[in-house]
């Protein structure tokens, strides 16, 4: 018997032991594709977004916001709370061009001011309130 016939069953051995003790090939994708979820889930999770945003109705539109919307005496009312960050205000309609209207107004507002504001829109003017509480003056 030769040398080589001699070894080739002892590495053919070594070769099955050591695809047993390490990590199969295929693991390795499954793995990092359970790492990536875990990650998209965990950013999902912590993205910043603006609180309560819902959809509310009020005379005839809707409006996506998070503040709260009423109509009060045939008008809408916005109300803001003072010292409001305009920038995690959410307050948009369907209408593009009225959502772009509020947007506009609300970069330039100065929340530290309370006060009564209308922004026309195309059905109706909304009134913006920068106190915050609905139905106290």
């Amino acid at each position: 018997m030769t040398r080589t016939e001699a070894s080739s069953p002892l590495s053919r051995k070594s070769q099955r032991i050591s695809r047993k003790a390490g990590i199969p090939r295929k693991a390795w994708p499954i793995a990092g594709g359970a790492v990536l979820l875990a990650a998209v889930v965990v950013v999902a999770l912590l993205w910043p977004r603006p609180p309560d945003v819902h959809v509310v109705e009020v005379a005839g539109v809707e409006y996506t916001t998070n503040v709260a919307v009423r109509a009060e005496a045939g008008s809408v009312y916005a109300y803001l709370p003072v010292n409001a960050v305009v920038d995690e205000v959410v307050l948009t309609v369907a209408d593009r061009s009225d959502s772009a209207t509020i947007r506009a107004f609300l970069d330039g507002l100065d929340t530290f001011v309370p006060g009564e504001y209308v922004i026309e829109l195309t059905d109706a003017p909304l009134h913006l309130i920068v106190d915050g509480i609905p139905g106290q003056e």
